[in-house]
């Protein structure tokens, strides 16, 4: 079996992980809120471009408009205290003024850091509350372990761990996770979709010195991040739709809102005093720059004329286009009246004098609504998992630490190459699908009903997390499959069981289909009642994907069988429970001949299973 997965691999060396090492969670700094945070956005004139007419006959790209950042806006947040106003700019050169402002501003952070840490470098008094905090509790503040009296081992020994920006007492720790629970030497620079559009208007202007600037790609041109060395400060620019997958406008509509269950019960004044209170809770930077009786205007997402921004003249006109120009002709679509008529209140309420006033307020309060969206996303996961997601880089690396530490599992590394080597075998995408765009049903349930007709419907169906289903159910197998010859046409539209390969003449990789009855294809020698137990192993298995036969041996055997063959590797796993047992056999598994009773537990078992062809 080796031979036959590893030949069609390069020639490489293979690191594997030593026997017995586990996953789990060691990021316990990552409980720490990073003190500083920086959120920025960035305004474009749309100049429009004259281009030639491109020929019909072939695929072409037309460039209709360049965009040019002349205005942007960056806020500093700062945990404990309030650290400056909004700092805003627009005129030329926009992007080396931002740079050259936020390299100003990171060194003045790395000396206010320091200036603090050094006044705070060991704690100076603790009130008598935490006296008997500390004294009473011997579990650490941090990793949440128990600490161990009079441990010979230094780095558990019991210390009081405090925060040096502020010299607060936090808690007892052990003297190694205190030494590793610093503030971090990097901050991050948040802006709304960085990645598909602001990181292109000012990432070459980051190359203004010799230190070292790291990324980490998604594409060629787009980065998931990308960090600027700066002083002993780095600046991680991320991406915060990463982890909020919404518009700002929907972003700040959920937060917003407020039970209604909550305003109902009081008189009209007062539900609008409880209401700007709620609105003051939750938009906590945005408060902090604008009054009380602006805030229901100025929490809310604005318009704006994009497209209508074509020049440096129009920030001189003195009120606002037609409704009409704010058409967006990269979403093909208008404004509607309610929203128009919002910005007309906003040029009222605030007393602007020209669209330039009206982009320097829109930029600016975009900045301080997407401070407060993502600080009550923090004040969440800091609640919720005791994780700052500004540690990461993306949601899905914050889940996964939120999941080891909230379940403390281990998770076995897989040493055994050929064990890889059968997993990749099985991975397999999702399927493409072609849905026409438009579709007619006869419901019985609706008006238009034909009673002469067969009656049906219209759905459409969206399975997630399939990898995710089939590893819950505890095993890994390889079996063969058929897929008969009369059921093609009938599958036609959605095969069942994707193949994964690329098929003749195409350079592009699309999905075939099998399906089989497990108990016909699963040779009875190789049955789960071979197994010391059969409680250790029920297979129930429903998610197969396949590869074919080698190309020569295929043909042979459609042309004996008269029907279309595959052979396919069946993706699941199992876990014993019953300690302690022997070596589990099916087939030629490879499993330990003995078994630690107390690891049993939480031991993994992968069975490979060859299946013996029908001829």
């Amino acid at each position: 079996m080796h031979e036959e997965y590893c030949k069609k691999k390069e020639a490489v060396t293979i690191n594997m992980p030593e026997k017995g090492k586990v996953i789990r969670f060691k990021k316990y700094n990552h409980k720490m809120r990073n003190p500083f945070t920086i959120y920025a956005d960035f305004e474009c004139l749309l100049h429009k471009m004259d281009t030639s007419e491109p020929d019909q006959t072939k695929s072409y790209t037309m460039k209709y408009q360049k965009h040019e950042s002349d205005n942007f806006c960056y806020y500093i947040k700062y945990e404990n205290e309030y650290f400056k106003p909004p700092i805003h700019y627009r005129g030329p050169d926009a992007i080396k003024k931002f740079i050259s402002m936020l390299k100003e501003d990171t060194l003045e952070i790395e000396i206010f850091i320091k200036e603090k840490t050094e006044k705070y470098e060991s704690l100076k008094s603790m009130i008598d509350f935490d006296k008997n905090h500390y004294k009473r509790t011997n579990i650490c503040h941090i990793c949440e372990n128990e600490i161990l009296k009079d441990s010979p081992v230094d780095g558990e020994k019991k210390v009081i761990d405090h925060c040096h920006l502020t010299g607060k007492y936090r808690g007892p720790a052990h003297n190694i996770c205190n030494l590793n629970y610093k503030i971090p030497k990097f901050i991050p620079v948040k802006i709304h979709n960085l990645t598909g559009y602001d990181s292109h208007l000012f990432i070459k202007e980051l190359g203004f010195d010799k230190s070292k600037i790291d990324a980490i790609p998604n594409t060629e041109e787009k980065y998931i991040s990308f960090s600027k060395k700066i002083g002993g400060m780095k600046l991680r620019f991320i991406d915060s739709f990463k982890f909020m997958s919404s518009s700002l406008d929907q972003l700040s509509k959920n937060l917003r809102k407020m039970p209604e269950n909550e305003l109902s019960k009081y008189p009209s004044k007062i539900r609008e005093m409880k209401y700007i209170n709620y609105l003051k809770s939750k938009f906590r930077e945005t408060s902090l720059h604008f009054p009380d009786d602006k805030l229901d205007l100025i929490t809310r997402k604005g318009v704006y004329p994009y497209d209508y921004m074509d020049s440096k003249d129009k920030y001189e006109e003195t009120k606002l286009p037609p409704k009409d120009k704010f058409y967006n002709k990269l979403n093909e679509c208008h404004i509607t009246d309610e929203e128009y008529q919002h910005a007309q209140r906003v040029w009222k309420a605030f007393n602007i004098k020209n669209l330039g006033e009206y982009t320097d307020l829109y930029v600016k309060t975009d900045v301080l609504i997407l401070t407060d969206v993502f600080e009550n996303f923090r004040d969440v996961c800091l609640k919720t998992y005791k994780l700052d997601p500004d540690w990461y880089f993306t949601a899905p690396g914050l889940s996964w630490d939120a999941m080891l530490k909230m379940t403390k599992i281990k998770l076995d590394l897989l040493d055994d190459y050929d064990m890889i080597l059968m997993l990749e075998k099985g991975l397999r995408g999702g399927v493409s699908q072609c849905c026409n765009r438009y579709g007619k049903a006869n419901n019985k349930y609706m008006k238009n009903y034909d009673e002469s007709k067969e009656s049906n419907f219209l759905m459409y169906l969206d399975a997630n997390n399939l990898y995710g289903w089939a590893m819950k159910k505890g095993y890994i197998l390889e079996v063969d499959l058929e897929y008969p010859k009369e059921l093609h046409d009938y599958h036609t539209d959605l095969p069942l069981c994707p193949e994964n390969r690329i098929p003749e003449n195409s350079k592009q990789v699309f999905g075939y289909g099998i399906t089989h009855q497990m108990s016909q294809d699963i040779n009875p020698k190789l049955s789960p009642k071979a197994l010391p137990s059969s409680e250790c192993m029920q297979i129930v298995a429903k998610l197969y994907t396949i590869r074919p036969f080698p190309e020569p041996e295929r043909a042979e055997r459609e042309r004996k069988a008269n029907k279309r063959v595959f052979h396919s590797l069946l993706i699941t796993r199992f876990r014993c429970f019953r300690p302690p047992c022997g070596p589990c056999v099916v087939g030629s598994v490879k499993s330990p001949s003995s078994i630690d009773r107390a690891e049993m537990g939480r031991s993994l078992f992968y069975v490979r299973t060859q299946v013996l062809r029908d001829e």
